[in-house]
């Protein structure tokens, strides 16, 4: 397969993905947008070909950053700002992501969609959990301001664990989506190539 044509596809299912994502956000549909495509766009980023990953995790980034935007700018009229509260420590969190799933010393792809699925959704639990308490800290039940110790910290682990659990589902969710498009597209390209010749 050409190099450009496996490029374009992984670049085009990350625009769709993040489309999709406003899309889901503007028309509140919240069975759909809680169930976010950001970590199967970081997963394919990583597991990309070492010589894409690069370009595939700006891009990835970079999309997820535009989206962002517009969600806060368009969905929200600004309300909370055009970023969030420590937006920079979630976007350096998306590139350990990328490193992370890129790292994963498994051959099977399969195997490597899940655990690399599984590996970032914990790192999203922990590092955003521990951003809300550095940046926001706030008790949800309380209101109150949670204290920056250990106990302050698993407090926001339990109450972040719904939008990890979320984060994970829609990992899996749409990485099986990505896989299967990039094997369904692998196929009719050789099938295309066999019947040419």
């Amino acid at each position: 397969m050409d190099s450009k044509k496996t490029t374009y596809l992984p670049i085009a299912l990350i625009v769709l993905a993040l489309c999709f994502r406003f899309v889901s956000n503007r028309f509140d549909l919240d069975w759909i947008s809680s169930l976010t495509p950001v970590g199967a766009i970081l997963l394919l980023a990583g597991m990309a070909r070492k010589e894409q990953r690069w370009m595939l995790g700006v891009v990835a980034i970079a999309g997820i950053a535009l989206c962002d935007l517009a969600i806060n700018a368009i969905v929200y009229d600004g309300k909370y700002g055009l970023m969030a509260d420590g937006w920079w420590l979630s976007y350096l969190l998306f590139g350990v992501m990328i490193f992370a799933s890129g790292m994963l010393p498994i051959k099977n792809a399969l195997a490597k969609l899940g655990i690399g699925a599984l590996t970032i959704s914990l790192i999203y639990w922990i590092f955003s959990d521990m951003t809300y308490l550095v940046t926001i800290g706030t008790d949800i039940t309380t209101g109150e301001r949670l204290p920056l110790n250990i106990k302050g910290f698993s407090v926001a682990l339990v109450q972040g664990f719904p939008f990890a659990r979320n984060f994970f589902m829609g990992t899996i969710l749409y990485s099986i989506v990505f896989f299967a498009i990039q094997v369904l597209a692998n196929q009719t390209q050789k099938k295309l190539a066999l019947s040419r010749n």
